[in-house]
């Protein structure tokens, strides 16, 4: 047992944790500690904790904010000479050495988080964790086995994956280790290697540049341009004289009366006209000339020959212009590329057929072109006069059809040498390769199968696999031992649970699922079940508000009686139970006030059984008669926090609140049972709030009061605090008495019974009262 906590310093808020002198200052067997919250009750469990369990890490992590002095913690123990437990240097020491330093089983939030559920779920984690805390020593000992096969298993594995990769990495590329071992031995193995090589080596220098020479194209054909058709007819053409007189007399009619309009315009009225009317102003024109001039125009004759011209020149710049001599140019000297390639890469001379030099071709098509374009523009210039080619131009003519008649010949020449790069194509490389080298890698794979190495492998594989076989059968009959066993303590486990869920007055149970095996260490599967319907667990379900779970079925306080049964039902069933020391961290938290009786029988069933007990609780109801109804010795204390250091004393517990309080309570949670039964005193249960919260701040800060204070002064002092003073305690609840002094005080202020207030809204009220409730009780 704990005689004294000695020193405990610089963890969580502690900057110093002091214990008055004198015998009545040590623990006994039942230990009450009575502290409100944020006075460091938390921190304390974790010290328990790291006392029993011998991890400093729970201490570490509590190192007080911004201190730079090493944390120390000091235990006083019973026995003689005194032993002491002592946190240095970051790790627990027991002086003297020899000595069994106590062990602990602590229930809080850490608890229930770690084994029960977080929140409002059920992780993986906590059913690993429910499932060791169940086990049991029986189950505990088919555990080890199954962990010690399967540490063997996964050594087995490990070596089967390196004897595996080690063998595959001997294995060439497109074989498996089946069909590799499948491989017989040839014992003139290196002479078929040998033949096959050199093959290979006489086959590849023959095709060389077969590749290539599949892959070329032949020599590119292409006629020479022929000069356009229809240049005398369009150059000797002439026109009547009135339609150039017409001509004429519209540009100047148009000139006279619009303002920029074109012949276009007026041959767009012209093909629209169906009488003798104007078809843009409506004007009858019948009997003018300019009637008659458009008629004369417009007969089609002038607009065919400029048509016909422009097709002439629009011919001879595509096939005699720039681009097409360039073109040409281009296709007659990659001929010659062409022939150099075919002699160099492609073992195959010959000759190309006489042609005309590239600048004798280029000045001929530039000389044809000149010669059009120059008298088809003579003609637009005179479009009623005979135009006839002159020397010169007929001339650059002539020596084009002397020119393209020799480009003709000599494209046609082409033809042959094509056919014979054709054949050529066709006969280069005909000797499969690809077999041959097939035949090498087969061959090399069958000596190195047979390789001393390789064998080895082999047999270290089949070895190794054999060794899993073996490990995996142990492993799968240790496994359905360890379940059999688990399956049973699970359902005795759950049962247990169920009959302290029974006297808690829950509408749920506990149902087994079994022990899962799969995706890592054992999980226990036990499941909620309500009115025969059973309740997801999981996080997914409990994340979707739309699906029931533990999140929208059972309340905080159900969710906290499940956590203390399961916690009970961990220590009934530890074997070193009388050897323990139990810890409970306000085991009452968010229970209904009808179940404090059957929560303090459950600590009390565990308190008995173990070696020392400690609850821990800032509800002071349940502290006193936590400690009135033991039935063993019991010492109380308080937990008093200071400036710089708190105070651990053995006191008696503060005295309960006034009957007066207690009945103003009890009105309120009546209330919220059933509001209908106070339709005619809602302004009665308002003003209950009032005297409640009053009531409750004098029985918690009984010293930091005036008789003159009431809520309203209260609530400025506690938001005045300093954190040396005991109010500062309280300073979170500042916001939340605010809010419901500002709604409630039209309601209760001394000089009238709030006669004269509106109305008040039931539902509003329900909420005031639900809010004040949570205040007292947090």
């Amino acid at each position: 047992m704990i005689r004294r906590i000695n020193k405990l310093r610089n963890v969580g808020l502690f900057v110093e944790l002091r214990s008055r002198g004198g015998n009545q200052n040590e623990f006994t067997k039942l230990n009450v500690i009575y502290a409100l919250n944020a006075c460091g009750k938390t921190t304390l469990c974790d010290v328990f904790r790291s006392l029993g369990t011998g991890n400093p890490d729970y201490i570490h992590g509590r190192k007080r904010f911004g201190s730079t002095n090493a944390v120390e913690i000091e235990f006083l123990l019973d026995g003689s000479p005194t032993p002491r437990v002592v946190l240095s240097d970051g790790e627990w020491e027991i002086v003297p050495a020899g000595s069994n330093a106590p062990r602990t089983l602590v229930y809080d939030d850490r608890f229930v988080a770690d084994n029960v559920l977080v929140g409002q779920f059920v992780a993986v984690e906590q059913r690993r964790n429910l499932y060791g805390l169940a086990l049991g020593a029986k189950g505990r000992v088919l555990k080890e086995k199954v962990d010690a096969v399967g540490e063997e298993l996964s050594n087995a594995t490990s070596v089967l994956n390196n004897t595996k990769s080690l063998l595959t990495a001997l294995i060439p590329t497109g074989f498996t280790i089946d069909n590799f071992r499948s491989i017989a031995k040839d014992d003139a193995i290196d002479q078929r290697i040998k033949d096959a090589t050199e093959a290979l080596d006489t086959v590849k220098r023959a095709q060389q540049n077969a590749d290539s020479i599949r892959q070329r194209k032949a020599f590119g054909v292409s006629p020479p341009p022929a000069v356009p058709e229809g240049i005398a007819a369009a150059l000797e053409a002439t026109l009547n004289d009135a339609a150039l007189q017409a001509e004429a007399y519209i540009r100047q009619h148009l000139e006279r009366h619009s303002r920029g309009l074109g012949l276009d315009w007026v041959g767009r009225g012209f093909k629209a006209q169906t009488g003798t009317t104007c078809p843009h102003c409506g004007q009858e024109m019948d009997g003018l000339e300019i009637l008659a001039a458009y008629r004369a125009f417009f007969s089609g004759v002038l607009q065919e020959q400029q048509a016909a011209l422009s097709r002439i020149v629009s011919e001879v710049e595509e096939r005699f212009g720039p681009i097409a001599q360039e073109r040409l140019e281009q296709l007659i000297n990659s001929h010659v590329v062409e022939k150099d390639w075919w002699r160099d890469a492609g073992g195959s001379a010959f000759d190309l057929p006489p042609c005309q030099s590239i600048e004798m071709v280029r000045t001929s098509m530039e000389g044809v072109r000149a010669a059009i374009v120059g008298a088809v523009q003579r003609k637009q210039a005179q479009p009623a006069q005979r135009i006839v080619l002159s020397e010169d131009e007929s001339a650059d003519i002539s020596l084009w059809a002397a020119v393209s008649a020799s480009i003709r010949d000599y494209m046609a020449a082409l033809s042959p040498i094509n056919a014979t790069i054709a054949e050529r194509q066709r006969t280069a490389g005909t000797i499969d390769v690809a077999s041959i080298e097939k035949q090498i890698v087969v061959l090399i794979a069958q000596k190195k199968r047979h390789e001393p190495v390789v064998v080895d492998a082999y047999r270290a594989f089949d070895t190794a696999i054999a060794n899993k076989a073996g490990n995996e059968k142990a492993k799968t009959e240790a496994n359905t031992a360890l379940r059999d066993q688990s399956e049973l303590v699970l359902r005795e486990y759950g049962n247990r649970i169920n009959s302290i869920l029974e006297r808690f007055g829950v509408n749920f149970r506990l149902v087994s699922g079994g022990v899962n095996f799969h995706g890592g260490p054992p999980a226990g599967e036990l499941a909620i079940e309500i009115l025969g319907t059973r309740v997801s667990t999981s996080p997914e379900d409990a994340r979707h508000p739309s699906r029931p779970s533990l999140a929208n079925t059972l309340s905080s306080g159900d969710r906290s009686a499940l956590g203390l049964a399961f916690f009970v039902a961990v220590a009934e069933r530890d074997p070193n139970i009388s050897d323990t020391i139990v810890v409970f961290d306000d085991p009452f938290h968010s229970q209904d006030r009808s179940r404090r009786r059957r929560t303090i029988e459950c600590v009390h069933r565990v308190a008995s059984a173990s070696s020392q007990c400690f609850i821990l609780s800032h509800e002071l109801d349940f502290a006193r008669e936590a400690a009135r109804l033991a039935g063993v010795l019991v010492n109380t204390f308080t937990l008093n926090a200071m400036k710089d250091h708190c105070m651990l004393e053995a006191a008696s517990l503060p005295s309960l609140p006034s009957r007066a309080y207690e009945r103003d309570y009890a009105k309120l949670t009546a209330y919220l049972d059933d509001p209908g039964n106070f339709t005619n005193q809602l302004k009665d249960v308002t003003r209950c709030i009032r005297q409640t919260l009053e009531c409750y701040l004098r029985t918690k800060f009984p010293e930091s009061w005036e008789d003159s204070d009431w809520i309203g002064g209260m609530i400025g002092k506690i938001r005045d605090a300093q954190p040396s003073d005991v109010l500062h305690h309280a300073v979170h609840l500042v916001d939340e008495l605010t809010e419901v002094n500002e709604w409630g005080k039209r309601y209760y202020h001394g000089e009238t019974d709030g006669s004269d207030a509106s109305a008040v809204d039931p539902v509003e009220l329900k909420g005031y009262v639900n809010q004040t409730i949570g205040i007292i009780s947090s």
